[in-house]
């Protein structure tokens, strides 16, 4: 692809906004290959939103087969560096082209693009902050910042923050898991059941929960893959509990899984928004966590415990292992409730329309 000059870009005419019956949004993600549930939501939001708006994802090639037929894509390159000229100038020559109404990156890095490209852009700049950052200095010059939970707005220091919590939408969810046909679980048919589910990184604190986990009377499956599987093998044989804690890898059946539980537990030392706590709550599953956003604002006290703290784990998960069914439907039922509201993507995507819009409003 041979790059037009700046010259040729700047004297070139955009179509004019006033003629626009659709908004027009460019989203940004500089993330690699891969992913967990930032590119998730950039996704989701893509997609959601490609229904009202006319969208353009610019992001990495490997996302592209992910995006819905509605959506534009271009190609932000693989190598992608907040300070490199070629990216700079590949995203500058694209929102250029495009001339959106909004300019929404997600994350700090793709927020540092964003910013050094604002010259020449009339168009309204938001970021989504997708996790706990030491700083927030990058978003100084947006326009509106969204955070996934009420514990990561806390932390930003910027006149226009909103809270939207990630959405799910089970059905696709379901129809992911069919498509990828994952063999059977084998389960037992008696003792309760916990589940933990994430990358298996030192961040979600899995081997604190396998620590905890000693002297309970049941069952925990640890679902996902990750460079630390081997150490958290040895911490099964170690602690004696290879008959009682299972590493099942990589599933995509989570919610089958998640159905058949008695309990969920979030373990982490340091969340933004786990996806996971929705998908539990959207399968009616109890959960206990570490005091963690967004789990922290909407889990009764009783179901949160401090982070790094064993002891605190341990005994509450006996505690909750030895409830009935029945008291455990009892003390969720509000809290599914919620979760139907607040954590569906229709939620995610309605009110982040709405911020989009009242941002537009106030340049009027």
């Amino acid at each position: 692809m041979v790059l037009q000059s700046t010259s040729d870009i700047l004297s070139s005419e955009p179509p004019p906004k006033e003629a626009r019956v659709r908004p027009r949004i460019l989203q940004v993600l500089a993330s690699g290959p891969g992913g967990g549930g930032m590119e998730r939501h950039f996704i989701d939001l893509c997609n959601g939103l490609s229904e009202s708006h006319d969208v353009t994802a610019v992001c990495e090639a490997s996302y592209q087969s992910e995006l819905s037929s509605n959506v534009k894509f271009e190609d932000l390159g693989r190598r992608i560096g907040r300070r490199s000229p070629s990216t700079i100038f590949r995203f500058w020559r694209i929102a250029r082209a495009c001339q959106p109404d909004i300019i929404h990156a997600h994350s700090s890095r793709a927020a540092a693009i964003v910013n050094r490209c604002r010259w020449g852009l009339s168009a309204v700049r938001i970021a989504t902050v997708h996790g706990q950052k030491s700083s927030h200095h990058v978003f100084r010059h947006f326009d509106g910042v969204i955070a996934v939970s009420h514990g990561v707005a806390k932390r930003i220091r910027h006149k226009n923050v909103s809270v939207i919590y990630n959405g799910i939408d089970p059905a696709a969810w379901s129809r992911i898991a069919h498509q990828m046909q994952d063999r059977p679980v084998s389960i037992p048919e008696s003792g309760p059941i916990a589940v933990a589910i994430g990358r298996l990184v030192d961040v979600k604190g899995f081997d604190i929960l396998i620590q905890a986990w000693q002297g309970q009377d049941g069952q925990l499956l640890i679902v996902g893959n990750g460079p630390l599987e081997d150490k958290l093998r040895t911490l099964i044989a170690k602690y004696g509990l290879s008959q009682n804690v299972r590493l099942l890898g990589f599933r995509s059946d989570i919610r089958e899984i998640l159905s058949t539980a008695d309990l969920l537990v979030i373990p982490s030392r340091r969340e933004g928004f786990g996806y996971v706590l929705a998908e539990a709550l959207l399968a009616r599953c109890a959960v206990v966590s570490t005091d963690v956003p967004a789990a922290n604002e909407i889990l009764p006290k009783q179901f949160i415990v401090p982070c790094e703290d064993v002891n605190s784990l341990q005994k509450c998960l006996v505690e909750v292992m030895a409830r009935s069914g029945s008291e455990l439907r009892a003390e969720f039922e509000p809290v599914w409730a919620r979760a139907e509201q607040e954590f569906s993507l229709n939620t995610m995507i309605a009110e982040t329309a709405r911020f989009y819009q009242s941002l537009i409003q106030q340049r009027v």
